[in-house]
């Protein structure tokens, strides 16, 4: 159960720091590139699989909801959604991966400062992840004991306290308002 509510919670925080960005009117040129790329991956993905003579309709949904994005047009809508298809659980590759796109280049040392901490936080939500995925997939020599969920626990509730400090920091500083949390 941790780890589907720390999965939610990754889910959550990035529909948060998406309405922040759709509630402050700032145009796609302020948004990092990276996250505009994430953005527009999926609609070009689609376009780039389907035949040149079939791409009208998704050129008029590119233009919809992601020409903002990379001109100087009026403010649209990110889809909070778009930001999370690729990631398939938060194991620590994925959590700075995440976080780079919202500028946050390794969050791992924006919420640590002592390495053998950040090794350890690293170390104790993969374990999280990767034992649930195995008892999920029905491995019987996967258990997590008690020491191990306090842990685990632990761990999370760190990493999640923290890296909210550090994301509503990039938030700031993306659309220069007060801090969102």
């Amino acid at each position: 159960m941790l780890s589907s509510h720390f999965e939610r919670y990754i889910y959550a925080v990035n529909e948060e720091a998406t309405d922040v960005i759709n509630g402050s009117g700032v145009t796609g040129a302020y948004l990092p590139e990276l996250l505009r790329l994430l953005h527009s991956r999926v609609i070009v993905d689609a376009m780039v699989e389907t035949g040149w003579e079939h791409r009208a309709e998704q050129l008029r949904r590119f233009m919809r909801s992601d020409a903002w994005l990379w001109d100087s047009v009026p403010p649209g809508a990110l889809d909070h959604e778009a930001l999370l298809t690729w990631m398939t659980a938060p194991t620590p590759r994925n959590l700075i991966r995440y976080y780079r796109y919202w500028e946050i280049e390794d969050i791992f040392r924006a919420v640590t400062r002592a390495p053998h901490t950040r090794t350890d936080l690293r170390l104790k939500l993969d374990e999280l992840v990767r034992k649930r995925n195995n008892i999920a997939h029905g491995d019987p020599t996967t258990e997590a004991t008690r020491i191990d969920i306090n842990a685990y626990r632990d761990a999370t509730l760190r990493f999640c306290v923290r890296s909210d400090r550090q994301l509503a920091r990039a938030l700031v500083r993306i659309v220069a308002c007060p801090s969102p949390w």
